[in-house]
């Protein structure tokens, strides 16, 4: 009899543990898919003349005011990639952003809204822009959250109206305002421009530079400028190889603007 209650006891206490056994053998094994990652960023970084670094970085106070890096209630910059291209330093990270939704509240528990994007940011201090927020009029920007490091597709939170998740309601509360280019109709039609100073914008945005512009452009990146920074985001975490493509096109559109004639200074 007693060896029969001294197993019945072994047995609930191994029941007992198992679930923590498989919370804590979770738990090593997203720590292990963590450090396996850094390792891989990190020797990317060394094999194409960057650094990385996986604490979050002080953004200059220019690139503070972008739309991209204010979405949300709680937001994280992560990953973080940089180098030097043609003395214009650059940044590759990624930002996460999320917000409570109330009508993913059910059955007691309330889920996050998450946007995922990834950025390139760009300084030189010898190039001014005006303020100004730009992105494709067909671009439904589309999100994901993040579990055990991977990315899972999310509802379309940027028709749902929750404004603290759209970088177009963020821009025009931060003093935004829609620009419609007259002498460029085609660029009109493609794309939505909002600037802080209008007349600023409009003089920025000549026809040769739109041209040069949407001559570049990629499908779903979003555009930023203000003073010397310029930044180019697009939905989703990207690869490493992403990343590389993300920052060569980020290049080329930085570079298509400021050798356009009349770029102010």
């Amino acid at each position: 009899m007693s060896n029969s209650r001294s197993g019945n006891s072994s047995g609930n206490i191994l029941f007992a543990i198992i679930p923590f056994l498989i919370m804590a053998a979770v738990f090593v094994y997203v720590l292990h898919l963590d450090k396996k990652r850094k390792k891989e960023i990190n020797d990317f970084c060394t094999r194409n003349g960057m650094t990385y670094q996986d604490k979050v970085i002080s953004l200059p106070s220019a690139a503070q005011q972008f739309a991209i890096v204010n979405l949300g209630g709680k937001r994280t910059i992560s990953s973080v990639m940089a180098g030097t291209r043609n003395n214009i330093k650059f940044y590759i990270f990624e930002v996460s952003s999320e917000q409570l939704n109330d009508s993913h509240i059910s059955r007691g528990k309330a889920h996050n809204a998450c946007l995922a994007h990834t950025v390139c940011l760009m300084i030189n201090i010898k190039t001014r822009f005006p303020s100004f927020y730009l992105r494709d009029t067909n671009d439904k920007l589309p999100k994901t959250f993040h579990f055990l490091g991977m990315d899972m597709p999310a509802p379309n939170y940027y028709n749902l109206g929750i404004d603290i998740l759209n970088p177009d309601k963020i821009y025009e509360k931060k003093g935004g305002k829609d620009i419609e280019l007259t002498d460029n109709p085609d660029f009109c039609n493609d794309f939505i421009l909002k600037g802080r100073n209008e007349e600023n914008v409009y003089n920025y945005f000549t026809l040769e530079r739109t041209n040069a512009f949407m001559d570049n452009h990629q499908p779903g990146y979003q555009y930023e400028a203000n003073e010397d920074c310029f930044m180019v985001s697009k939905p989703y975490i990207l690869d490493l190889d992403g990343r590389l493509d993300l920052l060569k096109k980020s290049m080329i559109i930085y570079n298509s603007l400021i050798s356009t004639p009349n770029n102010p200074t």
